[in-house]
């Protein structure tokens, strides 16, 4: 093999363990940091290919084509939806996140199609997943030894990522490859050994975040893989793989002090001892095992059925089944027990209340989302086509949501681009989506079967997901199913089939020049992220001095944020005494964000210091966000009409500054 083909080889699945690592390690890559590195990171690798390959673009074919184009109408519809929400920004860093999964899609998809390289790509990120698990188990398991910050300690598991669902679907994703791997009758031994030991991992792991909607989704994602790849070494797996990972679960379950936000306890460190010695002993036997059973690998492998009495072996076993769910339903009144359930799911209870997580699993609880679903079909039925705008859920919901809870997002992938995107975005998402896991369904019935079928068990897996939970937002969680669907929806190029031409230079530099425009806003919103969270650090110190420079190094990098001006406006009112500037600045930000009640507040604040008229800012807060008791304190405390009232109230009145996307 030569260095180029070695390099081919391993470079795609070396890039797309270390972005899924360091997004899993910056707060799952929510934030437009964690964006920013990963485009630029994408874009010269993307770049470096451009300029070293003589055929850079040889994997691209009509799906990836298809594919990477409703990507990048998406960003442009959401960058457009601007235009009729006002708030230019927030359809700035929802634009930003789609343009890396291009980039993903772009990259990955470049290389022509390989089984041999798709397999090392889903290795690749398989290691990424039990690296992020690992991580997770051990600030929990060995707190003595990876120890947390207060404020990073839940009672659900969440570390690296910092969302509990998130980490659950990792876990789940990792679930699933490594019993994929450990099933797979190509791959090495020693691939086949690893991944088993990592069965137990990876579910240990999942019960810890208690994640309803990723056991559910993997549940689902884990049969349509033994249905579509039907490996006859999936028994022998099953059987090295499952009695250990169901042993290590319920000790996991058994540990009760490893679900309170106090597990750096001495009862629970005791316990995450334990617990993380049936880890090993765990990782160890299902390991131990499947080496035991590869002999029986090969029996298997070498047992020859005719089609006719395979077919029938199947029905029989479908019929069984069958029977087997009826007759289970029958004795157990499962329509009757749906119908409870199902009605205790419609009840907006907050589970977060619970003082037991174990009974977190078996309640249907819906946690508030069916009323953020209605929230986001409000926004759909008053404008269908374009819907509000991306990034204005939250929006909506501060201003119609009927509980105190706070959502930034719908919980529900597909319903929140309907209520941000309308039917458009949603058409643009569905058809990127159904290409990779219809190409991928297609591909599971050829030659490659085991690896395609993982892949669209693994895709399937997040599909659902995303309809119950924002992992979309969490590219961590979701970089990967572009990364691996570029991969699977390239061109293959046969040994067989004529040599294209190599690319020229002039095509060569348009690709660049496009990688740069797609680079250039992700990188600009991460250079502003870091500056005002220089300025938010310096304005909790009461040091104005370093806001000013920070937040106008923000404004400067990107005039559409509106928090930039929040902040110089307060500093300009409560510290430089320019009251002209401070109620121009507040002005600002809200022209940039003008249904946010956040600076309809601030306005408020600043026209009392400067002894104008708040109560109509802060009426305006209140309607743009009723439930917050904030804002209501504020209209009470402005009843009055004297100016020197409103200056004695304003400087009692709280400032918070909390900026999130």
């Amino acid at each position: 093999m030569t260095r180029w083909a070695t390099l081919s080889r391993w470079t795609p699945p070396a890039a797309l363990a270390s972005v899924t690592i360091g997004l899993g390690f910056h707060a799952g890559g929510f934030f437009p940091p964690a964006i920013g590195v990963a485009a630029i990171f994408l874009a010269i690798l993307m770049g470096a290919r451009l300029a070293l390959a003589s055929r850079p673009l040889e994997g691209l074919s009509r799906p990836l084509t298809i594919v990477i184009a409703a990507m990048l109408l998406l960003a442009g519809w959401m960058l457009l939806s601007s235009r009729w929400s006002g708030a230019e920004f927030r359809s700035l860093v929802e634009a930003d996140r789609v343009l890396v999964y291009a980039l993903a899609l772009i990259f990955f998809g470049s290389w022509a199609r390989s089984d041999d390289r798709l397999g090392a790509m889903l290795k690749g990120i398989f290691l990424a997943c039990v690296v992020l698990c690992v991580a997770g188990l051990i600030s929990r398991l060995l707190p003595d030894l990876w120890a947390l910050g207060v404020e990073q300690r839940q009672r659900r598991l969440q570390y690296p990522v910092t969302y509990a669902n998130t980490m659950g679907l990792i876990a789940a994703l990792g679930f699933l490859w490594s019993f994929a791997l450990a099933a797979d009758e190509r791959a090495s031994r020693l691939t086949r050994i690893l991944a088993a030991a990592a069965v137990p991992v990876t579910a240990a792991t999942l019960l810890l975040t208690y994640s309803r909607g990723a056991i559910g989704a993997v549940m689902v994602g884990f049969v349509a893989f033994l249905l579509l790849a039907r490996e006859r070494a999936a028994l022998t797996a099953a059987v090295a793989t499952l009695a250990p990972a169901a042993a290590a679960v319920y000790i996991t379950y058994r540990a009760d002090s490893l679900t309170t936000a106090d597990y750096t306890s001495t009862t629970a460190v005791a316990q995450g001892h334990r617990v993380a010695l049936v880890l090993v002993i765990a990782a160890a036997v299902a390991g131990l095992v499947r080496t035991a059973t590869f002999g029986l690998d090969k029996r298997l492998a070498a047992v020859r059925l005719p089609r006719r009495r395979r077919r029938a072996l199947i029905a029989a076993a479908a019929s069984t089944g069958m029977v087997m769910v009826a007759v289970l339903a029958i004795t157990i009144d499962l329509p009757g027990e749906f119908s409870q359930q199902y009605e205790r799911f419609k009840r907006p209870e907050v589970l977060g209340e619970q003082t037991d997580l174990h009974t977190r699993l078996a309640d249907p609880a819906n946690n508030g989302r069916i009323d953020a679903w209605r929230v986001a079909m409000q926004d759909f039925r008053a404008a269908p086509i374009h819907g509000r705008g991306a990034g204005t859920f939250v929006l909506s919901w501060n201003q119609h949501r009927p509980l105190h809870i706070t959502f930034n997002e719908t919980h529900s992938l597909y319903l929140q681009m309907l209520g941000e995107l309308g039917v458009v975005g949603l058409l643009l998402l569905v058809l990127a989506l159904l290409t990779i896991l219809v190409v991928c369904a297609r591909r599971a019935r050829g030659p490659g079967r085991h690896l395609y079928a993982a892949l669209f068990a693994a895709g399937l897996t997040w599909a659902l997901a995303a309809a119950v939970d924002w992992q979309w937002q969490m590219s961590v969680a979701s970089l990967w199913l572009f990364a691996l669907g570029g991969s699977a929806l390239a061109a293959r190029r046969s040994e067989d089939s004529t040599e294209p031409a190599p690319m020229s230079w002039p095509p060569r530099l348009l690709v660049m020049l496009g990688l740069m425009l797609i680079t250039i806003s992700p990188a600009l919103v991460a250079l502003s992220e870091r500056s005002v969270s220089h300025a938010v650090d310096a304005f909790k110190r009461a040091d104005c001095r370093r806001v000013v420079p920070a937040a106008r190094n923000a404004r400067s990098l990107v005039s559409a944020r509106p928090e930039p001006n929040e902040l110089l406006a307060y500093c300009s009112v409560l510290e430089r005494d320019n009251p002209r500037q401070g109620l121009l600045d507040a002005t600002r930000a809200i022209e940039r964000d003008p249904d946010n009640w956040r600076y309809h507040y601030t306005m408020a604040l600043v026209r009392a210091v400067s002894g104008l008229d708040p109560r109509p800012s802060a009426r305006m807060a209140l309607r743009l966000n009723p439930r917050e008791p904030l804002v209501r304190h504020a209209v009470d405390r402005f009843r009055g009409r004297a100016p020197a009232a409103w200056r004695r109230q304003a400087a009692t009145m709280p400032i918070t500054i909390d900026y999130g996307y």
